[in-house]
Formats: structure tokens, sequence, C-alpha cells
């Protein structure tokens, strides 16, 4: 299974997304949830909101989206995460 494959399970799951009272509803979108999910693990919350901010400028709010991009840009977004090797 591909890492795209996964993610997209992943969006698919029916989460309570509610349940996560360390985000302190900062708003965030089921993407960037999701997203911040993954970056967070190698990282402090405020490196994942430094990517996540990264991946806004860029327009970048989907899945697929992630996917049009090259390893390269990518990891350029995410890097305060920790996440570019």
């Amino acid at each position: 299974m591909t890492g795209a494959q996964i993610f997209t399970k992943l969006l698919n799951l029916d989460l309570n997304y509610h349940d996560f009272d360390w985000l302190e509803n900062q708003g965030l979108s089921e993407f960037e949830l999701l997203i911040s999910v993954i970056l967070t693990q190698n990282t402090n919350w405020k490196n994942v909101l430094k990517a996540l901010d990264n991946l806004k400028k860029e327009n970048i709010a989907s899945l697929e989206q992630i996917n049009t991009l090259s390893n390269l840009e990518l990891a350029t977004l995410i890097k305060p995460s920790g996440f570019y090797n």
C-alpha cells in the first residue's frame, strides 16, 4: 500500500475530530488535522504549525495537491517539522 493510499484510507475514517483536546480548538481543517498528527510525531507542535503554514501559503489543502508536489518541494514545505530527508 502506498503512502497516498494510506492517507486516503485515514481521511475516509469516521473519526471524531473533537476528541483532540490538546489542539485547543485551533480551527484546523480535517486535512490539517491529519497532516499535523503525522508531522507532530517528529517535532513539537510549534514546528508543526510552521509546516502547516508553509502548506497553506502554497495553497496545499488536500492529499491530491500534496501528490502533485515533487519530493523536494514537499520536503522544503514541511522542513520545520523535521521530515525532510
